[in-house]
């Protein structure tokens, strides 16, 4: 496996028990995503925790992105519940676990 073309991809990718982990996409990443997929792009003013981090990493199974001014998901369900929470993600995590 080339884990460098990976790595351009997902900003947490690793292995973990020799499986490849981390749907956290980097920028470059979501752009070759949305050529592919439906994305659902929120803007949000809303700051994401180091918690929030850690337990959208732990339970998410659709890719996702998180920048500066927006986030976007490629899941319709992380993309509703994300809006349901206040287009918060500190608050969506709460659902998640």
């Amino acid at each position: 496996m080339d884990t460098d073309r990976y790595r351009l991809l997902f900003t947490n990718f690793r292995y973990q028990n020799n499986q490849p982990h981390g749907l956290r996409l980097t920028y470059f990443g979501e752009q070759v995503m949305v050529r592919h997929f439906n994305r659902y792009k929120f803007d949000t003013d809303y700051k994401a925790n180091h918690k929030a981090m850690i337990i959208l990493d732990k339970h998410m199974v659709m890719p996702y992105y998180i920048g500066r001014k927006y986030v976007s998901f490629f899941g319709e369900d992380d993309a509703t519940w994300f809006r349901l929470n206040d287009s918060n993600l500190n608050e969506f995590v709460e659902y998640l676990k």
